[in-house]
């Protein structure tokens, strides 16, 4: 026995191919989207999906005995309507079961509705012809509806506009149908007409009122997709009756009008219209709908994610509003070009229906259902492509909801029976000029539809999914083992827990969390694990083909590549136990390769506890979440002082207690007058500054500080301060010590000191050493060579100028202020011929004496220069 039977009739054969075309389309889905999660978890021992299988032979029967119908009822009709609706509704019940196993029971349920519907409209032969004679009373039953909804209406989801009508747990929104019915009246009042003449009064006028009434009652409900669904329709049929251009240029204006009266009176509309125009200004609320769904598109990319391998459920309300999104991330630009190819065949097939049929009102049905369907897929679509703004109404045949997919079903079929009445085309019958232009816009219309849509599937894929608010990158790594993130001696900084599925980030150390950063669901990622992310994540450190491969089966990455770092985590832990829970910063650097060797701010937060505790952390004056090391803004003051006398080291030669006086400023360190001039700019003597300054202008000052680097600004994944503008007209006493003074944070100061150490060359700071390649293994980062910035001699005299007796190198302790207090600085480093590691160590407190600071730094370099 055939499921889709045929006759000797050319029509049904080739009804029956294509059902059974579209019956193995839908299959293969349902197979793939069983198989799917065997394929996510890369293992044969999960739960398979079943119950939509359910929904697969529903439509197959349906769609069986609606073929059967029209085998035994009609002779002559179009054999690609049928096909066509049934695989746009087949493949959106599926789509609709993907996502919600409830709202899928409930869309088959309407479906079946829809079948019942369409068997007893087949039997009733001259039901068209019915529906023409009783216009006003049909009419009148569906405005009665609307107005119902004012009084009794409700909303399904609990919170919303109330445009249906509910009974036990079953509801229905008047508006779906009364479109049809809106459809069915024009083409009924104006097929009467015995003479169709462009006749204000006798002709538009009546219709008119009648149509008018519908709008108000939809705009008093703000049912405004709909509303302006109406308004298209009636210009529309009003151009296919008349064949006036300068109707389309006045419903033109009325759209105009009607978006600029909405867009200043009603909030909704005003909203998503900002949304339209400038989604990215607020991505986490008004334009949230609109980002994800563009981001959903872009996932999808040329050839989809997948069936039952995107993640659709991450845009709102992915079964109704935006299930063209949810089908387009899983099927991709091939998934786009099908579906927008079977609304263009139903649009060619139902203009085709209307010009060869003779009968007026046939005619006119036709065209109306045909500018109905097209309009409404065009204004959906292009909502979820951000082409129009955002109007919630649905997709026909595909989107849930049970008004619509009846609404729409009996459409087509209105369309399946005018088929059947073909004639050929009389010569007093209306001209064919106005179909010719009704099929070009909307060819133009729908073509714009999958332009956009490539747009966002291809030109913009790779930008839009890495962005921060893409939550596919954090849902993939449940399931993808993430790489770790290691210290220079292979320690784990970072590890991922669990197993497939279940897989979690963790920081092993997380002390270092201001520098490592998050990599969390809800908030994204920040610091290097946002700018290693394409390694961590498996996107990158793979051949092409393996990526492409991967990609194509899985719609995942491979496992993420481990990085490791040039931090060492003994060191790191002196730091961090100096500082405590104090207010500062402190950072260790090799000053002849720039490697990092440790850094840390304080307070810091906790990346493993962020969901839990960042509102309190923003919220803290302390500021936590704030990277002192790289992002801190301290005020220079006298640590510009070695560097003004590396410039004019003439100044060494003359006597300091006698060139600075007796009534010079106190010292960070000492009360009483230093003697030399080492004393003074070790212990960040004011007078040792001014002597050094004396004489200099603003643009020496800004040259000074850029050609040593204390406005660097370094490309290494950590949050920065932009490069300060500073005022070259202004004095060198504004500059280091006025209001607008030059400010620095521990990484340039740190990066600035290295000279002293390294024979006056500078080299660049950086925190990745190498990456572990599939094929090459691990893998060194090429650095930069060093930058010469001053003579190594200069250096050395330096070195030696700040030469300490407590320590086995060279130190310099400052104390700087503005107004929001004072700020502590120590600077130490090993001189120039040091046999070990050369290094640089900065650290800053905003809450501890210099004095105390320097005993302190003096313990924490020894203990640092003793284990490297």
């Amino acid at each position: 026995m055939q499921i889709f039977p045929t006759t000797k009739n050319r029509s049904s054969a080739l009804q029956s191919r294509l059902f059974s075309l579209a019956a193995i389309c839908l299959f293969l889905l349902a197979i793939v989207l069983t198989l799917s999660p065997v394929v996510r978890y890369r293992s044969w021992n999960v739960d398979l999906r079943w119950s939509h299988w359910a929904a697969f032979f529903i439509w197959l029967a349906g769609a069986s005995s609606i073929h059967r119908l029209t085998l035994r009822r009609l002779e002559n009709w179009d054999a690609l309507i049928l096909p066509a609706a049934f695989l746009l509704a087949g493949w959106g019940m599926l789509t609709i079961w993907r996502l919600s196993i409830i709202f899928g029971i409930r869309q088959t349920l309407w479906y079946m509705v829809s079948i019942g519907m369409a068997a007893l409209y087949f039997r009733i032969d001259d039901v068209l012809d019915i529906l023409r004679r009783f216009k006003y009373v049909i009419l009148t039953l569906g405005l009665i509806l609307a107005i119902l909804t004012f009084f009794f209406g409700t909303y399904p989801g609990g919170n919303g506009p109330n445009l249906w009508l509910g009974f036990h747990g079953i509801y229905f929104q008047p508006s779906e149908l009364l479109k049809l019915i809106l459809i069915i009246y024009l083409a009924a009042f104006f097929s009467d007409k015995y003479f169709l003449r462009f006749n204000l009064l006798q002709t538009i006028l009546p219709s008119l009122i009648l149509f008018l009434s519908a709008l108000f009652i939809l705009v008093g409900q703000r049912d405004m997709g709909t509303s302006l669904i109406f308004i298209v329709i009636y210009v529309g049929m009003l151009y296919i009756i008349f064949g006036k251009k300068r109707i389309l240029a006045f419903g033109a204006v009325v759209v105009a009008l009607a978006a600029a009266v909405g867009y200043f009176l009603i909030d909704l509309i005003r909203i998503r219209f900002q949304a339209w125009t400038q989604p990215w200004l607020d991505p986490q609320s008004g334009s949230y709908q609109i980002i994800q769904s563009t981001i959903a598109i872009a996932a999808g990319g040329i050839l989809g994610s997948g069936i039952g391998m995107g993640y659709p459920g991450l845009v709102p309300i992915p079964h109704s509003d935006f299930i063209y999104s949810s089908v387009i991330e899983e099927t991709g630009m091939v998934g786009s070009i099908a579906l927008i190819g079977l609304f263009t065949l139903l649009m060619f097939r139902g203009i085709q229906a209307a010009i060869k049929t003779n009968n007026k009102y046939y005619r006119f049905l036709a065209s109306g259902i045909t500018i109905y369907l097209t309009f409404q897929t065009f204004l959906i679509v292009g909502g979820n492509i951000r082409l129009l703004p955002i109007t919630g109404v649905t997709l026909p045949l595909m989107s849930y909801g049970g008004s619509s997919l009846v609404t729409s079903m009996l459409a087509i079929l209105i369309l399946v029976k005018i088929s059947d009445c073909r004639a050929d085309l009389a010569r007093d019958l209306h001209s064919l000029l106005p179909f010719r232009n009704l099929a070009a816009l909307c060819s133009i219309g729908l073509a714009s539809l999958a332009l956009v849509t490539g747009w966002w599937a291809v030109v913009r894929s790779h930008d839009l999914q890495l962005r921060r608010d893409n939550a596919r990158n954090f849902i993939a790594a449940r399931y993808v083992e993430r790489g770790s993130i290691l210290d220079r001696n292979n320690q784990a900084i970072t590890a991922t827990l669990g197993s497939v599925g279940n897989f979690s980030y963790n920081l092993q150390y997380p002390a270092l969390s201001n520098t490592i950063g998050y990599f969390d669901y809800a908030f994204g990622m920040s610091n290097l694990e946002e700018k290693y992310n394409d390694y961590l994540s498996g996107e990158r450190g793979y051949s092409t083909p393996e990526l492409w491969f991967n990609y194509l089966l899985y719609n995942q990455p491979l496992p993420g590549r481990d990085i490791r770092l040039t931090l060492d985590l003994p060191t790191q832990s002196s730091l961090d136990n100096a500082l405590g829970e104090s207010q500062g910063a402190a950072l260790v650097m090799n000053a002849q390769t720039g490697e990092i060797l440790a850094i840390s701010s304080s307070p810091a937060y906790n990346a493993n506890t962020l969901a839990r505790n960042f509102t309190t952390w923003k919220s803290d004056a302390t500021s936590p979440l704030l990277n002192r090391a790289s992002q801190g803004s301290y005020p220079l003051g006298e640590l510009l002082t070695p560097f003004l006398i590396s410039e004019n080291e003439a100044l060494l030669q003359t006597d300091y207690s006698e060139t600075a006086g007796a009534t010079s400023p106190a010292c960070a360190i000492r009360d009483q007058q230093p003697q030399l001039w080492s004393e003074a700019v070790a212990s960040g003597c004011r007078a040792a500054l001014r002597l050094a300054a004396n004489g200099q202008n603003g643009p020496y000052i800004t040259s000074l500080v850029s050609k040593y680097g204390l406005t660097a600004v370094f490309n290494l994944g950590l949050p920065e301060n932009p490069v300060q503008k500073l005022d070259e007209e202004s004095s060198w006493q504004n500059l280091v010590l006025g209001q607008n003074r030059i400010r620095v944070s521990p990484l340039q100061v740190a990066y600035a000191f290295s000279i002293f150490s390294n024979q006056g060359r500078q080299s660049s700071p950086h925190l990745l050493a190498a990456v572990n390649l599939q094929q090459e293994g691990w893998v060194e980062v090429e650095q930069a060579s060093g930058t010469q910035v001053i003579t190594a001699e200069i250096a050395e005299d330096i070195s030696r100028l700040l030469a300490s007796q407590e320590i086995s190198g060279w130190e310099l302790t400052t104390e700087s202020q503005d107004a929001n207090g004072s700020y502590a600085w120590y600077v130490a480093g090993t001189p120039v011929n040091w046999p070990g590691t050369p290094m640089v160590l900065v650290i800053v407190r905003e809450d501890m004496q210099a004095e105390n600071l320097q005993a302190l730094g003096r313990q924490v370099f020894q203990s640092i220069t003793n284990s490297l």
